[in-house]
């Protein structure tokens, strides 16, 4: 089982791209959107807290636990034996979802049954790929929006 984690700006839809290597293999795979994207409740592009983010996989991944397993399974077959045990779980996450996996692994998930993760891109630091625009107009007049419009869509 894979829990897919989009990357900021995205939705769960960003899963189609990776979508046939998982199925080729055998692997379920859930994808929801994180808040303030796609069809989420709340303010699209304002992004609560990681401690907030984290909470929201733990509920993911309670919802997940409780899936019928039993016609994962029989769909695997020969890769699997047939048992009601939950099949391994895995994050992959990508950009943002890069950075919610590593700190979900390294927080909440520490007592879970997460058995790996894999990150693509993970967004670790802004600092570098934006910092050109701090130094532009451009920069100046998207500070003085984010001060006067914190929430603007």
């Amino acid at each position: 089982m894979v829990v897919f984690l989009h990357d900021y700006g995205s939705y769960s839809g960003e899963v189609a791209q990776v979508l046939p290597h998982f199925l080729s293999r055998g692997l379920a795979v859930v994808s929801y959107d994180v808040r303030g994207h796609g069809r989420s409740s709340g303010i699209h592009g304002l992004l609560p807290s990681l401690s907030a983010l984290g909470e929201d996989l733990q509920l993911v991944l309670d919802m997940v636990a409780t899936l019928d397993v039993s016609r994962y399974s029989a769909h695997v077959g020969a890769n699997r034996p047939n048992t009601m045990e939950p099949p391994p779980l895995f994050l992959f996450g990508n950009g943002l979802g890069g950075l919610q996996a590593l700190f979900y692994a390294a927080t909440l998930g520490q007592d879970s049954d997460l058995k790996g993760i894999v990150v693509q891109s993970p967004l670790l630091s802004l600092d570098q790929p934006y910092a050109h625009y701090e130094r532009s107009s451009v920069g100046l007049f998207g500070n003085i929006l984010g001060f006067l419009f914190p929430a603007w869509p």
